[in-house]
């Protein structure tokens, strides 16, 4: 449900995937939003980052969970060799419109401010989050 025609507009990319997501009841959307910062908190470990980054010790937080945005936007295949270690994502790479999906669509869904979402998710998804792959 991601338009790659549209790509380099990530926003564009997203539109079929927040049109479908605003048509879910509150309970799917926020279910979305808990698988998606489940599969962002998996990612989050100092392994990848150091797979990832010439200089692991000077990367920004930010960019980085970006980054782990492109590696679910492309897919469960894509997303598995990431966290497995098989592939690795350009360092240059970063989709973080995806972090606002699931906000985005419950607002479009009730006509209201994206900054009014009534939900949390059970994982952080920020970088440095994941204590047990920091370790």
């Amino acid at each position: 449900m991601l338009d790659w025609s549209r790509e380099g507009n990530d926003e564009e990319v997203l539109k079929p995937s927040l049109a479908y997501l605003a048509q879910m009841r509150d309970k799917e959307i926020f279910q979305f939003d808990e698988i998606l910062s489940k599969l962002l908190y998996d990612l989050d470990s100092r392994e990848m980052v150091e797979r990832v980054y010439k200089n692991a010790k000077n990367f920004d937080d930010d960019l980085f969970l970006y980054l782990r945005c492109v590696a679910v936007v492309n897919g469960k295949n894509f997303y598995r060799k990431i966290l497995s270690g098989e592939s690795n994502v350009n360092s240059d790479m970063e989709f973080e419109s995806l972090l606002y999906l699931p906000r985005d669509a419950w607002a479009l869904k009730h006509k209201k401010d994206s900054a009014d979402y009534p939900h949390q998710t059970k994982y952080c998804f920020e970088t440095g989050s994941n204590k047990k792959l920091w370790a």
